[in-house]
């Protein structure tokens, strides 16, 4: 029962990050049809930063790709905080959600982006 309330907890937790982090991007209007994708990484992490350029990409070519970085070391965001999002172990970063499901690292970001968004087309 407490495992229970504990994962409903981290969901809501991590719902409500999500919420925080599209203010602080200052998006007034969501179109139901806009990827939220939000990029957890650190500084010096090279495959974060290959992440955000891809991220970047995408968003200066479709109007529905939305996107933030959150750096954990500086956010205060634990392994444990996005292995209880994502659901599975974490060991490295970066670590991407797409409308809160967690795609994996850069390379399978990257992976999804090719097969789903036109990435490099």
């Amino acid at each position: 029962m407490y495992a229970i309330i504990k994962i409903e907890f981290i969901n809501r937790f991590f719902t409500l990050f999500i919420f925080s982090q599209l203010v602080k991007m200052n998006v007034n209007k969501i179109e139901e049809s806009d990827m939220l994708t939000v990029i957890f990484g650190r500084e010096g992490c090279p495959y974060c930063v290959r992440a955000k350029d891809v991220a970047a990409k995408l968003a200066n070519e479709r109007d529905d790709f939305k996107y933030r970085y959150v750096d954990i070391i500086k956010e205060g965001v634990s392994k444990a905080d996005l292995e209880q999002s994502a659901g599975k172990p974490c060991p490295t970063v970066p670590q991407i959600f797409i409308d809160q499901a967690h795609i994996g690292g850069f390379t399978e970001f990257e992976a999804y982006a090719k097969e789903n968004l036109g990435l490099y087309q």
